[in-house]
């Protein structure tokens, strides 16, 4: 394989492991932040109505991938919050954080 070659295979790769590197610091840092915003002592209803009112603050233009996000994983998000899973769990179980 020719050294040009050999260099952008390896960019190419390290980029993509950046990428999902940040996307699974985003996540654990997002999950970290929701659970620190609800009460200690909590229902499911309480962190399920949490979930669902998540976006509202978010801007318009990132609302509906917001929205779509939490449609998608929401149960996910709140079955790990009322198991008192550690944030990289969670992140692990949705395919955004690797082992």
């Amino acid at each position: 394989m020719n050294s040009k070659l050999m260099l952008i295979l390896v960019i190419c790769f390290i980029a993509v492991h950046a990428q999902n590197t940040l996307e699974c610091d985003f996540c654990t840092d997002a999950i970290k932040r929701f659970v620190n915003s609800l009460p200690k002592e909590r229902s499911e209803s309480e962190v399920q109505e949490a979930v669902n009112k998540a976006c509202d603050d978010i801007p318009e233009f990132a609302a509906q991938l917001c929205k779509d996000f939490m449609g998608k994983h929401g149960p996910e998000i709140v079955q790990g919050i009322m198991n008192n899973e550690q944030p990289e769990t969670i992140c692990e179980r949705m395919d955004i954080c690797t082992q």
